[in-house]
């Protein structure tokens, strides 16, 4: 009993890959001076938010990487979703959310 982690290997496995991804989305994109990740637990869910103050991007306009296409098919994977907010000179903010 003392031996089973909160979290799963594969979610921690999963929200390693989605953080990895974000920051690194950031840093080739982005034109940040400053970033956040932010992990929170509310009612058995773990929320990863990750956002920046970069130069942002027209999300309706733009074709989408393969980065944010993982990032969201790791998420369903995981039986959560994952959310992408971002327009020009705004930054950006991915938010996933899974149940554990």
């Amino acid at each position: 009993a003392g031996d089973d982690p909160l979290l799963s290997t594969e979610l921690r496995r999963h929200f390693l890959l989605i953080t990895k991804e974000a920051v690194n989305n950031i840093a080739r994109h982005s034109g940040a001076t400053q970033a956040r990740i932010n992990f929170e637990v509310h009612a058995r869910c773990l929320k990863l938010r990750v956002s920046d103050n970069g130069r942002g991007f027209d999300g309706a306009a733009c074709q989408h990487g393969n980065g944010l296409a993982n990032m969201r098919r790791r998420a369903t994977w995981l039986g959560g979703s994952a959310e992408l907010q971002a327009s020009p000179g705004e930054g950006t903010v991915i938010t996933v959310v899974a149940p554990f």
